[in-house]
């Protein structure tokens, strides 16, 4: 087996010039928004709490070449503008702030809805949202070509129809949730310096619980199984994905209601501007 990148690998695609420039002005224009609204909006105590969860959204893509070998992923290398390149896979610059804004802003919207109260079926509708919200992300860039690309023989894929592979997207809309939760657990050590950890926490956290989930499939594709073994393979990983939903909905919800959150964040419901600092804030 090929040991610099994924065996079929598309090497010789020229990244879309035009898109790079795109995308790349638009996603940092994006991250830097988000940022300065939460700084001018949000108490600054918890503005701290958000940037670090932000943060820990943006460091994750260290984590994003180990998935593009093992799950078959090629960003267009000729011409690109590369900020991480690990196992023969090369990621953009434009991919940080996806990361930043997009994982992280979605990891501060599921710990904001469990605050207010959500329930385990308020989780289950928030996860078809984010599933929902990764495919109508996706799909546009992978018809319009020349950025990235899925190959090999993928599961739940057609490479005209329906360029993205089914198993990816109930995969890809776990990462908020998965870093909601360690974000949860380290509140409720009951020690507000462990907040200075998340930006590390979470791309730690994401990268196992990915794994944990995606490798029946990544097996099947690097063992170049057959059509209906990377079926099996995808279908797998697809439960295990809704398995992996509903341990973190019950175990998320259970420590906000046992009061895990109250160490990173006041015991009231999220507010925008309150008087008086979260508790970060006098550490």
């Amino acid at each position: 087996m090929d040991t610099t990148h994924a065996p079929g690998a598309p090497v010789g695609m020229v990244m879309n010039p035009t898109a790079q420039w795109i995308f790349t002005v638009l996603h940092f224009a994006v991250a830097i928004a988000v940022t300065v609204w939460l700084w001018r909006r949000w108490d600054r105590g918890e503005t701290r709490i958000a940037l670090l969860i932000l943060l820990g959204g943006g460091f994750t893509i260290v984590a994003e070449p180990f998935f593009d070998r093992m799950g078959y992923i090629w960003h267009a290398t000729v011409n690109q503008w590369t900020f991480v390149s690990m196992f023969g896979h090369s990621v953009p610059l434009w991919m940080f702030p996806v990361y930043y804004w997009f994982i992280g802003g979605q990891t501060l919207y599921v710990l904001n809805r469990l605050r207010a109260g959500a329930t385990v079926r308020d989780m289950w509708r928030l996860y078809a949202v984010f599933c929902v919200m990764d495919t109508v992300l996706e799909l546009p860039i992978l018809y319009v070509g020349g950025v990235y690309t899925y190959f090999g023989n993928q599961p739940f894929w057609d490479a005209q129809w329906f360029p993205l592979p089914g198993w990816y997207i109930f995969a890809n809309g776990e990462l908020p949730f998965t870093a909601a939760a360690v974000v949860l657990l380290l509140s409720s050590l009951g020690d507000r310096r462990y907040a200075y950890s998340i930006p590390i926490a979470i791309p730690l956290v994401t990268f196992a619980v990915y794994a944990a989930i995606a490798w029946p499939i990544w097996a099947a594709l690097n063992d170049e199984g057959s059509t209906l073994v990377t079926h099996l393979a995808g279908a797998a990983t697809i439960l295990l994905a809704l398995y992996t939903r509903q341990i973190l909905a019950v175990a998320c919800v259970r420590t906000v209601a046992g009061g895990g959150a109250q160490t990173f964040w006041e015991a009231t419901s999220p507010h925008r501007k309150r008087s008086g600092a979260a508790e970060l804030a006098t550490s």
